[in-house]
């Protein structure tokens, strides 16, 4: 009996140390930060951020409110149309990594009227700041800086993912939510009906306007050609011509020469001319009768003997 008794008693007791110890502590997880109300204040060294148990009084007397402090992800919608610097309409839909880095701010200025941590708060207050860094960045870019077939596009989208970052996080410490902003992305551009049709109106003059400028140079450049090729003709005929003078003065000057044999020998003379027609005469199939005298006193007779 009294064995039973001391059992009863260490279970009540084992019940009763379990109990204060989930009554009287607190754990704080890794991602966590905790903050410590005493009579519904905070008191100092309230705000518990490294992760760990910690020791509370009962409640009624203390009440721990958890944060999660790691990263969650915000899709601000492109509901409002923000305008470029040279004047184009558009759509950006913007995503930010957010965090709380300072669990009492974070529910000092994020409570709701019941006194209780509201995510939705600080999501709608995060909204309200980036659709403001928008419209205000947005305007310092041209379109053709966001929507362009460039290389470098994707550095000027960087930059402005960066300056909406920059805006973002001043803004909040302007304000002291409590709250960092580690990260801002473009995640969809678009633009309304009416600047499409703009866009593409104005693309086709520009390809109208390129393609004149290309027709206009092509035909400059082919008179350019035709006159280069007119010069070189000119040169090359003058060239020909005093070439073939030259050559004819020389041959007239050789001729003189055998002019002048031929005086001195008129008998040689036409013996060569001879010749040179017979020399003509052979280049086609022939019968050639000669008098047998004199073989090249004369030509009796020549007459084709065959195709």
């Amino acid at each position: 009996m009294n064995n039973q008794r001391a059992w009863t008693i260490a279970v009540a007791a084992a019940l009763v140390i379990l109990l204060a110890a989930v009554c009287l502590t607190f754990t704080v997880n890794e991602g966590e930060q905790a903050v410590v109300y005493t009579f519904g204040g905070i008191r100092e060294g309230g705000v518990k951020k490294i992760p760990g148990a910690y020791f509370r009084l009962p409640p009624g007397i203390e009440r721990v409110e958890k944060v999660d402090t790691r990263l969650r992800a915000l899709e601000i919608k492109n509901t409002e149309i923000v305008t470029t610097r040279d004047q184009n309409h558009i759509y950006l839909t913007l995503a930010m990594a957010w965090r709380v880095n300072d669990a009492e701010k974070y529910l000092r200025r994020m409570a709701n009227d019941a006194g209780w941590r509201s995510e939705a708060n600080a999501a709608n207050m995060l909204s309200s700041l980036a659709r403001g860094a928008r419209q205000t960045v947005v305007s310092s870019f041209a379109l053709t800086d966001l929507v362009s077939d460039r290389p470098e596009q994707a550095a000027t989208f960087a930059q402005v993912e960066t300056a909406l970052l920059r805006q973002i996080q001043s803004d909040l410490q302007k304000s002291d939510y409590g709250i960092a902003v580690d990260k801002v992305f473009i995640t969809r551009l678009a633009l309304p009906k009416d600047t499409i049709k703009e866009i593409n109106a104005r693309m086709i003059k520009e390809r109208q306007t390129h393609s004149e400028r290309n027709v206009t140079a092509g035909k400059e450049e082919a008179k350019k050609i035709v006159s280069r090729a007119n010069l070189e003709k000119q040169n090359l005929l003058s060239e020909a011509t005093a070439k073939a003078r030259q050559i004819k003065g020389e041959g007239d000057a050789a001729a003189a020469e055998f002019y002048q044999e031929f005086k001195q020998n008129p008998q040689l003379a036409i013996f060569l001319r001879r010749l040179d027609a017979l020399e003509a005469i052979l280049k086609n199939k022939a019968t050639v009768a000669l008098p047998v005298d004199n073989p090249l006193g004369g030509i009796i007779e020549a007459a084709p003997t065959g195709p």
